[in-house]
């Protein structure tokens, strides 16, 4: 897309950049999990200020996520303001620290598979996405939802949806696959099963390793439920 059409007329330099850093790892949320780009996105220009919060620049933190003895993430310490009682207060909390932007996005994308927001991903659109990841318990703000929506309407995130939405398959290899498992792949693919590679190939000639096949397992297994 151009900059006019992925990002609003209204936005700046700056935040086309920050939509465009955050949009492939956005749209590989979707892919994986089906969390709406424009959901994840919004959240990160909320959360983190357009990527100028400290928590996003000393922590690859964009998405205010704290810190609960995770395994495997260091921790920074930061004030943060929160509705208690139908009042905003300021306290510390611990949140995480992340070594790059994408393993920030990465882990929202896990946090979002938690069974409270079961109603985020099956969402029909931005609207219904945006309200239902606040009622499951992410942001204590009652104006939470209504931020997001102003934010994905006012820069066009939609349109990113309706790219994703309303596209066929986008595998770079789908012609390789042989007649007879076009629909079957077609279809693992929509329901993010099996995906491609990070390169957007399919690999259709190319063996499952076991850790290929608990990962496929493990969508399908999620996917029943």
């Amino acid at each position: 897309m151009s900059d006019k059409n992925s990002a609003g007329i209204n936005a700046s330099l700056d935040q086309i950049n920050f939509i465009n850093m955050v949009k492939p790892g956005a749209i590989l949320s979707f892919h994986n999990y089906r969390i709406l780009p424009s959901l994840t996105i919004a959240q990160a220009i909320l959360e983190s200020n357009w990527g100028t919060s400290e928590l996003a620049t000393e922590a690859n933190n964009l998405f205010g996520m704290k810190w609960n003895g995770d395994y495997g993430y260091d921790y920074v310490v930061k004030q943060t303001r929160e509705v208690v009682g139908n009042e905003w207060i300021v306290t510390e909390a611990k949140f995480k620290k992340y070594n790059s932007i994408n393993d920030s996005i990465a882990d929202h994308a896990q946090l979002l598979q938690k069974p409270q927001y079961n109603k985020v991903l099956t969402a029909k659109d931005y609207k219904e996405a945006a309200y239902e990841v606040w009622k499951a318990g992410y942001a204590s703000d009652p104006g939470y939802p209504q931020k997001l929506i102003d934010i994905i309407e006012k820069y066009e995130l939609y349109k990113i949806d309706m790219e994703v939405l309303n596209s066929d398959i986008r595998l770079k290899d789908f012609d390789q696959v042989a007649g007879w498992a076009k629909e079957a792949v077609k279809n693992v693919f929509d329901e993010g099963i099996m995906i491609g590679d990070d390169l957007g190939y399919f690999n259709p000639s190319m063996p499952c390793t076991r850790q290929e096949i608990a990962v496929i397992a493990y969508r399908l297994m999620k996917l029943i439920k």
